[in-house]
């Protein structure tokens, strides 16, 4: 019987496989420097302020656009200049070709979101 038990929970079948996300910024507060810190998930244990996001385009209103490749299950996300600016935590929504731009800047600065267009 535990060998018939062992091989039943011997399964090759993942139910949710991790994988890389896009995340985009909208740099609409003019930050010299982009960072994204994230935590959760398989998430590695970064250092603040995480990563520097990579630069990919400047949109129509000339304010850049960076990307960060993220692993799908991470669980929060605070974008920041690396110099004392910061988003609140975002900890909803992150998903693949999620775009994030500043809505107000006192305090901590809250966060909207887009599509981003490939």
């Amino acid at each position: 019987w535990s060998t018939l038990t062992a091989s039943k929970y011997e399964s090759s079948e993942i139910v949710n496989p991790i994988t890389t996300i896009s995340i985009y910024f909208t740099d609409n507060g003019n930050w010299n420097n982009v960072y994204a810190y994230t935590w959760g998930g398989s998430s590695t244990n970064e250092q603040w302020p995480g990563t520097k996001m990579t630069y990919v385009s400047t949109n129509e209103y000339s304010q850049k656009v960076y990307k960060i490749d993220i692993p799908s299950d991470v669980t929060g996300i605070i974008f920041n200049n690396g110099s004392g600016i910061q988003t609140v935590d975002i900890t909803t929504g992150i998903a693949d070709g999620t775009g994030y731009y500043i809505l107000t800047s006192s305090g901590k600065c809250t966060v909207g979101t887009y599509t981003y267009e490939k």
